[in-house]
């Protein structure tokens, strides 16, 4: 473990202290973030006026702090020297044992050191806390999802999607200016759809149904935009231009295709405003 760059602090390597053991390894465990078991067949020295041994009262001392504690047990059926082994002697040992074994998920070791797999479980539990760091951190909103707003100089650009599909967006752009009107598309794509590339760009006409639309304009000017997606999927986008269109020529929309149909549903539904269309 100090091999692979982790503060190890056995109580080998503890100095003379004024304190109590029970004391002072029961503090020297707060400063720990993961503390590791090794149970044998005897409890270690049990202080006097205590139940619980040391090794018991610092392990308990972890499980208060919410410290986590990996557990090594040594297998009953290994040959372990007599003189270590107390299970005979001290029916506690054999009780704590059990009680591990219920409440943790125990790895077990034989006689030779080197049966202790203490860096697997230690890799996971390493993985399992960046994990619940991550998932810890508040969530950053995706650019994706945020509203595009350009701003040059005294004028604002704003966008209002009126429609998001698979095969269709149709965006209604609120400018003033022509030019920056069209800069607004394409920086609208680049964030909406990072990573696509454009393909065509035409400008189209939509007649509204005379009596069926709320706006003073019986025209809506479209800027499509078809662009391929990184998933190789190809969509039209409709960017309604009606604020800032100088006019020009542009096709007319089918009113009998299925997009005519969706953006002149789309703008019956629009409140009676007139926002972002040229009157007449």
């Amino acid at each position: 473990m100090r091999k692979a760059g982790i503060f190890v602090d056995p109580m080998e390597d503890w100095t003379a202290a004024s304190d109590e053991p029970k004391e002072f390894s029961q503090d020297r465990t707060r400063d720990c973030n993961l503390c590791l078991l090794l149970v044998a067949f005897r409890r270690g020295h049990v202080p006097e006026g205590e139940a619980l041994s040391i090794t018991q009262l610092e392990y308990q001392a972890a499980v208060d702090l919410g410290i986590d504690v990996l557990v090594f047990m040594l297998d009953e059926e290994s040959p372990w020297p007599r003189k270590f082994d107390e299970l005979d002697k001290d029916p506690e040992i054999m009780r704590w044992r059990a009680e591990l074994k219920e409440h943790k998920g125990v790895g077990f070791f034989g006689l030779e050191p080197t049966s202790i797999e203490i860096a697997p479980a230690l890799t996971r539990w390493i993985a399992e806390k960046q994990q619940s760091a991550r998932e810890a951190q508040p969530s950053k909103p995706n650019p994706v999802d945020e509203p595009v707003v350009l701003v040059a100089e005294e004028e604002t650009v704003t966008f209002a999607e009126l429609l998001r599909s698979l095969q269709h967006d149709v965006v209604k752009v609120h400018a003033h200016t022509h030019m920056l009107g069209v800069a607004a598309e394409y920086e609208w794509i680049r964030r909406k759809y990072p990573g696509s590339k454009t393909l065509r760009q035409a400008l189209t006409t939509l007649d509204l149904i005379t009596g069926k639309s709320k706006y003073k304009d019986d025209q809506i000017h479209f800027d499509v935009i078809t662009i391929r997606l990184p998933d190789g999927r190809e969509k039209e986008i409709y960017f309604d231009v009606s604020s800032f269109f100088g006019g020009g020529v542009s096709s007319i929309l089918d009113p009998h295709a299925s997009i005519s149909r969706k953006i002149a549903k789309l703008y019956e539904s629009q409140p009676e405003s007139g926002q972002g269309h040229r009157q007449k």
